[in-house]
């Protein structure tokens, strides 16, 4: 801080620094006559506020964990802290606080309740929000970012972030001093010189106020805000198979039946039916034995489908277990024979399905345990149990290189999609046009596999195919001895701290030195890396080769894994990643690797215990050397065929290059032989694509687009298990806001981030799981981000009982029964599908040479970090196309980031302190944070009254698909939270644990005010119930061209229609 005070000073630039006040508590006097003297107050430059008592984090209380000090739902725990930062500082100083910060920017509304009982706080920078309208404080908002990333400034990055700022007459940037390096700093007095020149005026926050006129008690007085009645539930079922009317039916968009004129191909880069027209996919997925429905089911199913929106459907899961809930024959030793009454129910719901336009996606391998469907004794393991527990899960990696299980695939695809032939259609599925798709072998990559933990018999015959492939490669072992070359001394420890324990709330320390550490796992973390022991500020040179040693033992076997990454808050991997087994006995493991990603004094070597059990880990000898192994181990020989199979730390060196040469040929081999059995052999007339890009790094990327389509998978706070996996009893999903993640474009940008030029691009797993209540945001975020980003499908993860069942929400992914997703499913239809939100017109390419795709793609990159790397903005997805290209002509293996000429328009607004925002002609969407405030969109205001959450998400689109001011018809969608009727959702409404509730979910009202330009003179609006037919008529008020439309809880309803003449 004294550097960056003492350059303000030097240019008599005012300033304003927050402290974290325990700092004061027993600091020299020294420290609080600093303070003073340089107090605006006193004619000093600089203001200082309260940044809380000592901004702790994961903050344990009371058997929660809470992420920041006034996250805590306690009002008493909070008020101690403020109260005494208030008094402390006021006793050491001399002179009040006037300013508050909360850490991490988290607060609740005992935060409000406390700043509306200090008088003497009259502002808060950025946070809490809702402070202004309910505190009676004026609330500074965050212009643009200081920081590329936290403690880290970038000049270039900071002015284009400023060239986009906000409309305010003011502006606030915020930074980390005490974190800048030299760097940092210099580019830190490039922006006050660029401020400067464009004659900004630096003041204190308090200083801005006296300037202004402002009087925060003014802004809105505490006593004069009426807290406005949220929460209020009501059921709002919309679950059994009757499909959708009125506004909310969508079955015309389906052509029928689905392929009526042939199947669908491809045309630059997008899906088209045989006459050429553009196709775009709005799915679901029906896993297990939802994919087996009665007869009875699948008719009504398939019709409320289809008035949904939906076009396709993707068959997941269906290869796993026995009937029910599986394909297989129920009562066999082994799971070798398709039980012929679950084919009919496929049978006749894809022919049900497919009368009523939708497509469908059929996977073949997805969690088939092969050793349970034929005889694996070759192997000499004792049963399919103990297969079960030390073979790869569902034989992911394996099933790519070895030859018992590649013919296990196409027998199995033989079966189904060539030799059956539907009885309720008259053709097979590989040549039916309404099966568009066929997905080989979900979420599946040989590389990344744990290879030093398969069984003996599969470690040998990999090691053998390793040694083939060497051999064809070289003539010898001096050949190969080379080209790998030889060891490297061993240097120095460069060790010198003691590690740190990040997770306190986890972790505790029994003792600890630079070379060793004791750590006693007290508490169970829900996300492993909350949990970490950490040798942090390590200085590691990129390219060099380290060593690193230590001996462990931990008091429960365990599987502890470890790594080099970044200690800021990108976190990318340096180089290392790999795990021991641990055990009571004490063992030693040593490792090199080559360095990669890394800064100064900013990498850290990580041991994650967040996944271990409770007990105690200790690690000894800990040391960290320059120099080591990277080429052929001592023993090793071409001629004895036994160069091991040695996959981690080898990445950067000669041998880690040919091991990955070594994978990529097999994963090549392996995508090019099964489409290559399945469209010559079989005959399958579908579109084809492998597994999901992702999976295999960067060659991921390339091995699915030699199938010329690309496809992905995410989920928002995909649901964590703690203790074991999938433990329907011990879970929890982290309760929080897409829509308040805007950097990057969160999980859309990651997603975006992999679509190929010229290629089509889906996603056919996604999800917002429960119990998270901000999941309304999920389909107006991903129809509008891929319509923009110019996808081609998009499938939600999963549908969920497709016997229409009770009108409950029965598990996190669960569509059927959910209203806060189930209500913007036509409006997704209408976004996505028609075409009427247009793609964003400018696009950015990242060309990666491909030359040598195998050794580049290969060595751990992250198709996302070459992104951000090239020099991709934070925001530039929501202005840009990205797409990816390979180069094969390329030089060197640097990618390269250009910009096309287009003109930059887009219809989208996603940043920090306001909702997402799409601001189109016939569709208007606000999701996030937007209660307590008026949003102005192009011809149309959304004014939400207080909602404790802040949170709602609002849509208003035109079901004739004119733009909103000549429409005569609109389906307005307003929603927020949700549960079922006594569900037992804990107090941070993470977890229900295994207590869902009964019927009926009941969804919250949203009060406020809708109001749009519109050409026509008479309006009238409707409540609709959860099928879409009207309840009654609501007030509407046209005036001069403006319809205003009052939307709330009274109304019971999150469905609305607007009808105009």
């Amino acid at each position: 801080m004294k550097r960056t005070a003492d350059y303000l000073k030097s240019r008599n630039l005012p300033g304003t620094f927050g402290i974290c006040v325990k700092s004061l508590e027993n600091a020299p006097q020294a420290y609080p006559d600093w303070i003073r003297a340089n107090a605006y107050q006193n004619g000093g430059l600089f203001e200082f506020w309260q940044h809380g008592w000592d901004h702790a984090m994961n903050i344990k209380w009371k058997g929660k964990t809470y992420t920041a000090e006034f996250a805590v739902e306690d009002a008493d725990y909070q008020r101690e802290r403020f109260d005494k930062s208030q008094s402390v500082f006021l006793d050491r100083v001399g002179i009040p606080l006037q300013g508050f910060n909360a850490p991490c920017g988290v607060t609740t509304s005992h935060t409000l309740d406390i700043l509306r009982d200090h008088p003497e706080i009259t502002y808060c920078l950025f946070y809490p929000i809702e402070a202004e309208k309910s505190a009676g404080k004026f609330v500074f908002r965050r212009s643009f970012n200081l920081e590329a990333s936290v403690g880290k400034i970038e000049y270039n990055e900071f002015c284009r972030q400023y060239r986009n700022r906000r409309g305010d007459d003011y502006a606030v940037i915020q930074g980390h001093p005490d974190m800048w390096n030299d760097s940092s700093f210099h580019d830190f007095k490039m922006i006050v010189d660029l401020l400067l020149d464009d004659g900004w005026i630096f003041t204190t926050p308090s200083q801005y106020l006296a300037i202004k006129g402002i009087k925060p008690s003014a802004v809105a007085p505490a006593a004069a805000v009426k807290k406005n009645e949220v929460n209020k539930l009501f059921p709002f079922p919309m679950g059994g198979n009757e499909p959708n009317h009125g506004v909310t039916d969508m079955s015309y968009l389906n052509d029928t039946p689905a392929g009526k004129n042939g199947h669908i191909n491809v045309e630059n880069g997008h899906f088209v039916d045989p006459s050429g027209r553009r196709i775009r996919f709005l799915a679901t997925n029906f896993t297990f034995s939802d994919a087996f429905p009665t007869h009875e089911h699948a008719k009504g199913l398939a019709k409320r489908l289809a008035s949904m929106g939906i076009n396709c459907a993707r068959i997941h899961h269906i290869d796993k277990e026995a009937a029910p809930a599986g394909i297989w024959k129920k009562g066999l030793s082994k799971k070798d024979t398709i039980d012929p009454e679950q084919l009919d129910r496929l049978d006749f719901f894809i022919s049900e399905l497919k009368k009523n336009g939708i497509y469908i996606n059929f996977n073949l391998h997805v969690s088939r345990q092969y050793w349970e469907g034929a005889d694996f004794s070759f192997d000499n393991l004792s049963s399919d149990k103990d297969r079960n527990e030390v073979m790869p899960k569902y034989g992911k990696g394996l099933d790519r290189i070895f030859e018992p299980l590649i013919e296990m695939q196409k027998e199995y695809a033989k079966t189904l999609l060539f030799e059956h032939v539907n009885p309720y259609t008259g053709i097979s599925y590989g040549t039916d046009p309404a099966v568009a798709i066929v997905e080989i072998n979900n979420e599946n990559t040989i590389f990344g596999m744990d290879f030093k933990a398969l069984p003996d018999y599969y470690a040998n015959y990999i090691r053998n195919k390793w040694n083939s492939w060497l051999g064809k490669r070289y003539a010898s072992t001096d050949g190969i001895k080379k080209v790998w070359g030889s060891s490297i001394p061993l240097g120095n420890n460069i060790v010198e701290k003691s590690p740190q324990i990040e997770g306190p709330a986890f972790l505790r320390f029994k003792s600890s030195s630079p070379d060793a550490a004791t750590v006693e796992v007290y508490n169970k973390a829900e996300q492993g890396w909350q949990a970490q022991l950490q040798w942090r500020d390590l200085t590691l040179v990129p390219g060099d080769i380290y060593t690193l040693s230590f001996s462990y033992r931990a008091s429960t076997p365990c599987n502890v894994r470890f790594t080099a990454r970044h200690q800021f808050s990108d976190w990318w991997n340096c180089g290392l990643s790999s795990n021991v087994k641990a055990d009571k006995e004490w063992k030693s493991h040593t490792v090199s690797f080559t360095a990669r990603n890394t800064k100064p004094a900013s990498t850290r070597i990580d041991f994650v215990l967040g996944e271990v059990p409770l007990g105690i880990v200790e690690i000894s000898n800990f040391s960290l050397k320059p120099g080591g192994e990277r080429g052929l181990r001592e023993g090793e020989s071409l001629e004895k065929k036994n160069i091991d199979i040695v996959s981690s730390g080898i990445g950067g060196t000669p041998r880690g290059a040919d091991w990955n040469r070594f994978l990529a040929e097999v994963e090549r081999e392996y995508t090019l032989e099964m489409r290559k059995y399945l469209i010559d052999d079989l005959g399958v007339q579908s579109l084809i694509f492998d597994s999901q890009a992702s999976y295999g790094g960067i060659f991921g990327l390339y091995r699915e687009s030699l199938h010329g389509i690309i496809d992905m998978h995410s989920y928002w706070q995909h649901p964590s298990f703690p203790r074991r996996p999938w433990d329907w009893a011990d879970w929890s999903v982290r309760n929080i806001s897409m829509a308040a993640n805007h950097e990057h474009a969160s999980n859309l940008g990651g997603l975006a981030a992999y679509r190929m030029k010229d290629m089509p691009f889906l996603v056919t797993e996604y999800d917002h799981p429960s119990p998270n209540q901000y999941v309304a945001e999920m389909f107006p975020m991903i129809a509008s981000y891929g319509a923009l980003q110019d996808w081609d499908g998009i499938f939600q993860f999963d549908w969920g009982s497709t016997g229409g069942g009770e009108n409950r929400i029965n598990r996190y992914f669960d569509l059927q029964n959910h209203p806060a997703k189930l209500a913007y499913l036509p409006v997704a239809a209408l976004l996505f599908r028609t075409g009427d939100i247009a793609p964003l017109p400018a696009s950015s390419t990242l060309t990666i040479p491909a030359n040598d795709i195998d050794t580049f793609a290969s060595a751990g990159n992250s198709i996302v970090h070459r992104w951000r790397d090239s020099g991709l903005a934070s925001d530039e997805t929501m202005r840009r196309r990205i797409e990816v290209v390979f180069d094969h002509n390329a030089e060197g293996n640097k990618p390269v980031l250009t910009r096309s000429e287009d003109k930059e328009t887009t219809p989208l607004t996603w940043k920090a302190d306001s909702p997402y925002m799409l601001d189109a002609a016939t569709a208007k969407l606000v999701a996030g944070s937007c209660a307590g405030r008026e949003i102005k969109l192009t011809g149309a205001k959304v004014d939400i009254a207080e909602r404790d959450t802040g949170f709602a998400s609002i849509a208003l689109v035109a079901a004739d698909r004119k733009p909103i001011s000549d429409s005569k018809r609109l389906l307005l969608v307003a929603a927020a939270g949700y549960q079922n009727t006594d569900m037992k959702l804990n107090k941070d409404k993470t977890s229900c644990r295994n207590d869902w509730g009964v019927a009926p979910t009941l969804c919250e009202g949203i009060d406020g005010k809708v109001s749009f330009n519109t050409s026509a003179k008479e309006a009238k609006a409707f409540a609709l119930d959860g099928k879409g037919n009207r309840k009654g008529e609501i007030p509407v008020k046209l005036n001069n061209g403006e319809l205003f439309i009052d939307i709330g809880a009274k109304f019971e309803t999150i469905w609305y229609e607007v009808v105009l003449n």
